[in-house]
């Protein structure tokens, strides 16, 4: 058991079986939640209500899955799969709790982030017995690995979409990394969608979602509509209201059309998810696992903070409802494409009903990734280490099967 991450519900491990020789048979990613944890006794964390049965999670994971195989065989591999759950033994009756068990990954998106920062790296030089430091600039991403995550996020947009569910936490730290597919940019990882823990079924006649339903969530990454005011207990006091078009409304005037705008209170649907692949696509372009202008809540040095207050990122009086800017300001992010950033900026509309709808998202992807994915798209065989458009992240399997565990180094 070698312990990945935690979170705010519970901790994530890697589970491996060995044989007698300790050599790895099979292994899987087990995701713990807290022991009493508040949200266990939640109706809404459970598939049909039933508290103790499926967890929600496991269920939407799985509805994803099918929903991709289904429309288009092979598309399942976007999403990380949920491959069981269950209760944990002996557990107080106070202290209820479950678990779910996961494929193993890669590693996620602000990793893969932070490895582009990469300064520096071991080479071998003629003539010389060791290899040697040199120094590395930043390295923005190649706009091919841009689109190949754009279309895997689209996918699950569409899917969800089909399916009436909105995710409510698509953030950098739930878009992990599997193994490349040597028939589509076989060159970089494929990138899957997780962590539905927070994640809800819609109305599905209305295809919305109310506000207060929605589990917790990364605030870097919220939508305009899921803003709420927290001085107003329990915090499900809506703060957004939008135009919403209602053809049944009385004319104005004598002899007019009927029809007319209303203002309705912010309600959470498929172009929610929308506006968090669009915040996810900027993390990736401006190689930030969050916008610098979304942590004023908690900066990560609040004494050097350099992000004036009306350049911060909120939904209130006084903010910026938009981000500072779209990409790096370095010589080669600045050829990324205008329709690539035209795009990521449909994702981010303010008004949710003036969004690009999942299906037409989809669509511009796929039709403007081509000719701008570097001709990695179909490219196969071996790509050497050094290619000039690989990522800086291991690919390396650290549990693989038949190899002898990783041993992590021990914290002192």
């Amino acid at each position: 058991m070698i312990p990945l991450a935690s979170g705010n519900s519970g901790i994530v491990h890697v589970w491996v079986c060995v044989d007698r020789n300790r050599n790895i048979l099979d292994r899987v990613v087990v995701k713990q939640n807290v022991p009493g944890i508040a949200s266990y006794n939640n109706p809404d964390n459970w598939d049909r209500g039933q508290i103790g049965g499926e967890p929600m999670e496991s269920f939407i994971a799985n509805a994803i899955h099918y929903q991709l195989s289904t429309t288009n065989p092979g598309d399942e591999k976007f999403v990380a799969e949920c491959l069981g759950y269950g209760d944990c033994q002996y557990q107080p009756p106070d202290l209820p709790q479950y678990k779910l068990y996961y494929e193993y990954l890669l590693g996620d998106l602000p990793g893969c982030i932070e490895s582009q920062w990469r300064t520096s790296k071991l080479v071998k030089r003629p003539g010389r017995l060791r290899r040697t430091r040199v120094e590395q600039e930043q390295e923005p991403f190649p706009e091919g690995f841009l689109w190949a995550l754009f279309e895997a996020l689209a996918k699950n947009a569409v899917a969800m979409d089909t399916l009436g569910i909105v995710h409510g936490d698509m953030q950098s730290a739930n878009i992990f990394f599997g193994q490349p597919d040597p028939n589509h940019f076989a060159i970089w990882p494929v990138p899957k969608l997780g962590d539905f823990g927070s994640s809800r079924w819609s109305d599905q006649i209305q295809g919305q979602l109310g506000r207060h339903r929605i589990g917790p969530y990364a605030e870097t990454f919220a939508a305009p509509e899921m803003d709420f005011d927290e001085s107003w207990w329990p915090g499900q006091h809506v703060v957004q209201f939008f135009d919403h078009w209602d053809p049944n409304l009385p004319p104005s005037a004598p002899g007019g059309q009927p029809g007319g705008y209303v203002q309705r209170p912010a309600v959470l649907s498929s172009r929610t998810n929308i506006w968090q692949i669009g915040m996810l696509m900027l993390a990736a372009t401006r190689l930030e696992p969050h916008l610098l202008e979304t942590q004023w809540r908690d900066p990560p040095d609040p004494a050097n903070y350099p992000i004036p207050m009306h350049q911060a990122m909120g939904f209130r009086p006084g903010f910026a409802s938009q981000p500072m800017k779209m990409r790096l300001d370095d010589a080669k992010s600045r050829r990324y494409s205008r329709q690539l950033l035209t795009l990521v900026k449909k994702c981010l509309v303010f008004d949710p009903d003036a969004r690009i709808s999942p299906q037409q998202l989809l669509r511009e992807v796929q039709t403007k990734m081509i000719g701008r994915d570097g001709g990695m798209m179909t490219a196969g065989g071996r790509f050497p280490h050094s290619h000039p458009i690989k990522l800086r992240m291991s690919l390396t399997d650290r549990y693989k099967v038949g190899k002898k565990p990783y041993k992590p180094r021990k914290v002192a």
